[in-house]
C-alpha cells in the first residue's frame, strides 16, 4: 500500500482498508475488480491510493463489503485532506534549506 507521509502527517488511502477486508475474506483484487465492474489495473491503483474513490465505486463497495457508501466517501475525503497536507509539508521542506 502506498501510504504517503511527511514529518507530521500520514495519509492512508481507502485502498488500505479495502485490501485488509479482501484479505480477511480471501478475495483477490482481481475478483473484487470483477465484482465492481472495474479493470484490474484500476483496482490496483485504487488500493495504492493512486486514483480517487468515486461515489459510484463507494456504492459498489457498500454492496460487496458491507460498509456504507457514506463511510467510504468520508474515508476518501479524509485521505485527500491529509494527502494535501503531506504534499504541502513535503514541498515546503524540500524548498527550505535545513
Amino acid at each position: 500500500m502506498s501510504i504517503k507521509h511527511s514529518e507530521n502527517y500520514c495519509a492512508n488511502p481507502p485502498g488500505r482498508l479495502i485490501s485488509e477486508m479482501l484479505e480477511d475474506r480471501s478475495i483477490s483484487e482481481k475478483e473484487m475488480a470483477e465484482k465492481l465492474g472495474l479493470p484490474e489495473y484500476y483496482m490496483y491503483d485504487l488500493i495504492e491510493g493512486d486514483v480517487p474513490l468515486t461515489p459510484s465505486i463507494a456504492e459498489k463497495l457498500e454492496t460487496n463489503l458491507g460498509m456504507s457508501a457514506a463511510f467510504w466517501m468520508r474515508y476518501e475525503k479524509r485521505y485527500q485532506d491529509k494527502l494535501q497536507k503531506v504534499n504541502e509539508e513535503n514541498r515546503i521542506m524540500f524548498l527550505e534549506p535545513a
